[in-house]
């Protein structure tokens, strides 16, 4: 079994910077004069493959730095793993990225979200902080396997518990309630650690930045990824009709799916 893999980072309809950085088994976009950043290739499964996308805030070259960052430190983590043959731990590497973007921002509101998926060995484990997300379409249903750490998120969770309906109030409901780079004096950062999975043939991993969410309901992304086309062209759909609305976000599209070699 093969993992086909292709990748999209784009600038948006109106955004001057792209904050975002998709991370490919260790390639991602080291020149920042360029907007945007493309990846395909084929990759055994039993081997190990990180996949992540990282977006920045704090504001144009702060946002770049962030993203930019955790991309460096999850290549120099992924080449580390493999020479000394370890175990990739995603929430260890986002504490990690959490002190670095610490000690280097120059604002304490510089940071970034990170959504991770580490295959090998036919498994897939995710893990996020933030609001990047990851979905598992399988048997034609589309899964989310990550969590928004969001104020919207955690008051649904909340009225949920309390068995109360969610009052809507739209007032910060998509400010952050965890990220990369969050001053330790605030909270502790907590990733989100899904459950472990085997992936099957037919499977296909979607890795998102919120410009892509924030714009198509589930049941478009699905309707996309079911289409009987080539991947490429699968990422080129997911970036147009995105791109149809008024785009003013960054969006990054990483989609992996599952295949007899």
């Amino acid at each position: 079994m093969k993992l086909h893999i292709c990748a999209h980072s784009h600038i948006g309809n109106s955004a001057s910077v792209n904050e975002d950085q998709v991370f490919c088994n260790g390639f991602y976009r080291t020149d920042l004069e360029k907007g945007e950043f493309q990846y395909e290739g084929d990759i055994d499964i039993e081997s190990l493959s990180v996949f992540a996308v990282f977006d920045g805030m704090g504001g144009m070259q702060q946002g770049e730095e962030a993203s930019l960052r955790c991309a460096q430190l999850a290549k120099e983590y992924l080449d580390h793993t493999k020479e000394q043959q370890m175990y990739f731990d995603a929430v260890l590497l986002i504490e990690q990225m959490n002190e670095a973007l610490q000690k280097t921002a120059s604002s304490s509101e510089m940071g970034s979200t990170a959504v991770f998926a580490i295959l090998k060995n036919r498994m897939l484990r995710v893990v996020n902080i933030g609001d990047s997300r990851a979905y598992l379409r399988r048997n034609h249903d589309l899964k989310q396997l990550s969590v928004d750490h969001t104020v919207e998120e955690s008051n649904r969770r909340m009225a949920e518990e309390l068995g109360v309906e969610l009052q809507e109030n739209a007032l910060h409901k998509h400010a952050l309630t965890q990220y990369v780079g969050v001053p330790e004096t605030e909270f502790m950062i907590e990733p989100y650690v899904a459950k472990p999975l085997e992936i099957s043939v037919g499977d296909a991993l979607l890795l998102c930045s919120d410009g892509l969410t924030d714009k198509l309901e589930k049941s478009t992304i699905l309707d996309i990824l079911e289409k009987k086309i080539p991947l490429k062209r699968k990422v080129e759909d997911l970036l147009a009709e995105t791109l149809l609305s008024p785009a003013t976000d960054n969006i990054s599209i990483i989609l992996i799916e599952a295949a007899i070699s």
